[in-house]
């Protein structure tokens, strides 16, 4: 009797631990399943850094999701942007990010506002407020819509938003522009007679100018700071073209055709008055310094791909003098510029099929020889820019193959202008733009993976010596965080059912890497 009693207590408690022990791990799974997101099919895609470089997000068919990657082992935080939004927008701190629908707090994960209709949203610059695709400013701490119009244009730095509001009960529709700075919200708008067209934005910390312009031409120059109207101009063209301001803001330059060839006008935004004019050039780009146009003209010949389009003509056009300097005519004989651009430091480089060449703006005035001559033995040239920093060229080229250049095989080269150098090049058919960071010290390029598959690498480099720095291979996708201190990317294991995804981190001084978390397909 004894022994049934025990049996049967026994046989108890066996049922009731067997059931504490099935609720824990099913408790144990759900945590599990919260932290570690799986895949129900599909793949996962788009990477993005925020920009204080702490914060990994990522997006898979389940929706997206955020990582601290300061932590040890972060745990995602789901996060669920519309389908087929491509990614999230960050405020300038990190912490606040939009995608179409909602603006999160990445710090709590609360949502602080959700958006009536699905569209391209964007952060104005203290974080605070958010345009909308729709014409609407949303304060996203109070959850208010400050502005309600017909449509938002914001300046580059977020700092300034010009307000149009459509009256459609007259006829024609009145169109009324308001200005607004977004330092100064309480102040309300700022009404302005704004032509209606194409808009054009010019911010640096002397200045925050705006362009509004038609395509016959015609265009007003406003400081938004002042709400004054510098220039005006109701030039009437065929085709107008698009307006460019010297970098100091003194100089605007803006012309047109009338069926007969292009005229370039520039003015003083000072005094407002036309200073110069030019016939003969449909480009114009100011030089660094200010008081030369680069003047040129776009033609495009053939070959086995197709029509490949490049420019001519060039002439640098000393403007408040007259003077100009014709660069076929100071070029080698036998060479014709295909391509010029400014460089920092008043540098021009000049590109031929067979060779670049770099002045200095002062040498080229005097007339003195290119200060520096680059060329690969048996490929042309494609495209040339300078580095930001103005030490460094950045080259594109196609290999000649035969008699008549072909699109073949294009690389990339990155040469040192002091000393004629090639720092490095890409060694395979599909490169990628070269990358560099903002101290300009390193740099990357993304192209095929040698083994094939339908991997790609990314590779790193000292951008000053040309020393590798590693190379990660990925799937899917590879970003960058924003100081090059880490790379993020997908590598994957095992196929079908069983196939994982994992998110990798490749520290960039040391050269190691570790794993943030996996994705397994979910059974």
């Amino acid at each position: 009797m004894r022994a049934f009693v025990y049996n049967t207590l026994l046989a108890a408690l066996l049922v009731v631990l067997g059931g504490f022990y099935a609720l824990t791990a099913a408790i144990s799974q759900t945590l599990s399943n919260q932290e570690q997101p799986c895949l129900v099919g599909g793949f996962p895609y788009r990477l993005q850094w925020s920009p204080d470089g702490y914060t990994l997000a990522f997006f898979t068919s389940e929706g997206g999701f955020v990582l601290d990657t300061a932590e040890a082992n972060p745990a995602p935080r789901p996060i669920n942007p519309p389908e087929d939004f491509p990614g999230f927008k960050f405020d300038a701190t990190g912490r606040y990010a939009l995608d179409g629908e909602r603006v999160y707090d990445l710090q709590t994960g609360e949502v602080l506002y959700e958006f009536v209709d699905v569209g391209d949203h964007t952060f104005t610059a203290n974080g605070r407020y958010v345009k909308t695709s729709d014409g609407d400013v949303i304060d996203i701490m109070a959850g208010d819509a400050l502005i309600e119009a017909d449509q938002v244009d914001m300046s580059p730095d977020g700092r300034f938003l010009i307000v149009l509001d459509i009256d459609t009960t007259v006829v024609p529709s009145l169109l009324t522009y308001s200005l607004v700075d977004v330092e100064q919200m309480d102040a309300g708008r700022r009404e302005m007679p704004l032509r209606s067209g194409y808009k054009r934005f010019f911010s640096t910390e002397a200045y925050d100018y705006l362009v509004t312009y038609t395509t016959t031409g015609a265009f007003d120059l406003w400081d938004l700071r002042t709400g004054e109207r510098l220039l005006l101009s109701e030039a009437t063209y065929e085709d107008g073209l698009t307006p460019q301001l010297s970098a100091d803001g003194r100089y605007l330059a803006m012309g047109g055709s009338n069926g007969a060839g292009y005229t370039i006008t520039v003015w003083d935004t000072e005094t407002g008055e036309q200073i110069a004019s030019r016939e003969g050039a449909a480009l114009f780009e100011f030089s660094p310094e200010g008081t030369q146009l680069l003047l040129g003209n776009t033609v495009s010949r053939s070959d086995t791909y197709g029509p490949i389009w490049y420019e001519e003509g060039h002439v640098v056009w000393s403007f408040l003098d007259g003077t100009e300097i014709v660069l076929d005519d100071v070029l080698p004989a036998g060479q014709t510029s295909r391509e010029a651009v400014w460089g920092p430091g008043d540098q021009l480089a000049v590109m031929t099929q067979e060779r670049a060449y770099i002045w200095s703006l002062d040498g080229l005035l005097a007339g003195d020889a290119p200060q520096q001559t680059l060329s690969i033995e048996n490929s042309a040239f494609l495209s040339v820019r300078f580095t930001r920093d103005g030490t460094r060229l950045i080259t594109t080229h196609d290999d000649v193959m035969t008699a008549t250049p072909v699109r073949a095989t294009t690389r990339t080269y990155l040469y040192d202008i002091a000393s004629g150098d090639v720092l490095l090049s890409s060694t395979l058919t599909q490169p990628g733009t070269l990358m560099f960071s903002p101290d300009q010290t390193l740099t990357a390029y993304r192209q095929y993976a040698a083994g094939g598959g339908g991997l790609e690498e990314l590779a790193l480099f000292d951008a000053l010596t040309g020393e590798s720095l590693g190379q990660v291979v990925f799937d899917r996708d590879v970003v960058i965080n924003p100081d090059w201190s880490q790379v993020a990317y997908w590598t994957r294991t095992g196929e079908g059912d069983t196939q994982e995804w994992h998110l990798m981190v490749y520290e960039v001084s040391t050269g190691n890497e570790r794993e943030l978390l996996h994705l397994a397909t979910c059974q």
